[in-house]
């Protein structure tokens, strides 16, 4: 059986990588008025053009990845795929920084009142926990080389001392 990875590019420059091991049937699929894939926001009728033909299905998932990178670089925000094949969550991340730090700035937004009152029940519920581990904490001093005594939740906060600057810098 032979597979292939094609590409689909509508009048507009819009384009979608896709593969298949049916490629008729997959594009009467993109033409469906009940099409749920992203190549649903080309512009029809568009052309396909088949990129590689593939003989090993282990091979296919790789060989789309690649053309998705490749024309991402070519037609940028115009290239629709949004899944890229095998793409780890730490990738996702990455390529989507911005979008997520908007989304989580918005959602803090829209939220507030609820996110307060859940991080309050929360507190309530584990308050104990929550003393004992500050107890802890602070109850450990650690003796710096500058002279200076911190606990071990303020060990940052130590280092912006005035005197851990000053010893580090006449240190050196």
């Amino acid at each position: 059986m032979s597979f292939c990875v094609y590409l689909l590019e509508d009048c507009n420059g819009f384009g979608y990588i896709g593969s298949t091991c049916h490629l008729r049937d997959r594009l009467i699929q993109h033409n469906s008025k009940r099409n749920d894939c992203q190549s649903k926001y080309l512009t029809k009728p568009f052309e396909c053009c088949v990129l590689e033909q593939i003989e090993d299905k282990d091979n296919l998932e790789f060989a789309e990845r690649f053309y998705i990178k490749l024309y991402k670089d070519l037609y940028g925000d115009k290239l629709v795929n949004t899944i890229i094949p095998l793409r780890t969550k730490k990738e996702y991340n990455n390529d989507n920084r911005e979008k997520i730090k908007i989304y989580k700035r918005e959602y803090e937004i829209k939220n507030r009142e609820k996110t307060l009152e859940m991080r309050k029940r929360s507190y309530n519920k584990n308050k104990e926990k929550i003393l004992e581990k500050n107890k802890i904490l602070n109850s450990t001093k650690i003796n710096c080389e500058c002279g200076g005594i911190y606990g071990l939740n303020s060990k940052s906060n130590h280092l912006k001392t005035d005197l851990h600057i000053n010893f580090t810098n006449n240190k050196n």
